[in-house]
C-alpha cells in the first residue's frame, strides 16, 4: 500500500495505491483525491476518507479462498448449533468430595455420556477459581506453566446446605455464598441477596472433549 500527498497551488493531491499478488499475478488499484489547502493540513473529513478508502482496498484484495468457512469446520459448525436453555450437561452432587483447599464435583454431558470434573477453590479475598476438565482424559491437558509465582492462598469451602437438585457452600466467613444447581448445571456466586456472578445461567456452555482422530 502506498499513500503520497503532493502539493501545488490549487491544493494537495492524495494518491493511494493498493498492490496484491495472487499466484503471482500482480493486481494494482490506485485512488486520488485533490485536497484545497486549509492552513497547509489536511481536515480530519479529507484524513478520514483517505483511511476509509484504503481499508476497503485492503478488503477488496483478500483472497477468501485461503480461509475456511463455518461450513467447511467441524468445530464452527458445532459452537453454531448450540441453542440456549438447552445445556445437556448435569452435575453429580453424589460425587461431591470436600477439602481443605477445594471441592470436587463430577459433571456428565448427558448427550455424549463423557463425564466431567468440576474443581472449585476458595481464595483469600473473596475470590473463587474454578476448574473443568475431563474426568479421564485421553492425555493431559497442557498447562501453562510460571502464570503465578505461586499459588494463591486458599480458604476453606463448606457445605451449608444439599438437597437432590442443588448444593449450597460458604466461602470462608464473609456472606459469600456459592450455590450449584444440578440439572442444567449452573453455579451461582452470591452475596446476601445480589447475584455476583453465575455460571452456564443461559445453558450456553460447551466444553470441548479430546477426541482421536478419525483417521488413526
Amino acid at each position: 500500500v502506498t499513500l503520497s500527498l503532493q502539493r501545488h497551488d490549487g491544493g494537495v493531491n492524495v494518491n493511494v495505491n493498493v498492490t496484491t499478488s495472487f499466484g503471482g499475478v500482480r493486481v494494482s488499484s490506485s485512488w486520488a483525491k485533490m485536497a484545497p489547502l486549509a492552513g497547509e493540513r489536511l481536515s480530519l473529513r479529507q484524513i478520514l476518507v483517505t483511511w476509509a478508502t484504503l481499508y476497503v482496498a485492503l478488503i477488496e484484495a483478500v483472497d477468501r479462498s485461503n480461509f475456511k468457512t463455518c461450513e467447511q469446520s467441524s468445530f464452527c459448525k458445532r459452537q453454531r448449533n448450540i441453542k440456549p436453555e438447552h445445556s445437556p450437561y448435569r452435575a453429580l452432587l453424589n460425587s461431591l468430595e470436600v477439602t481443605e483447599k477445594s471441592i470436587k464435583l463430577q459433571l456428565i454431558n448427558e448427550v455424549n455420556k463423557v463425564p466431567l470434573l468440576l474443581e472449585v477453590y476458595g481464595l483469600q479475598g473473596n475470590m473463587t477459581r474454578i476448574k473443568i476438565n475431563e474426568l479421564i482424559p485421553l492425555k493431559p491437558r497442557f498447562e501453562v506453566p510460571d502464570v503465578l509465582i505461586q499459588d494463591p492462598p486458599t480458604v476453606p469451602l463448606t457445605v451449608i446446605g444439599k438437597d437432590e437438585s442443588s448444593l449450597e457452600l460458604g466461602l470462608g466467613r464473609d456472606q459469600y455464598k456459592l450455590i450449584v444447581t444440578s440439572k442444567p448445571f449452573r453455579m451461582d456466586i452470591t452475596t446476601g441477596n445480589e447475584l455476583l456472578l453465575s455460571i452456564n445461567s443461559r445453558g450456553l456452555m460447551v466444553f470441548e472433549h479430546l477426541r482421536k482422530r478419525k483417521d488413526s
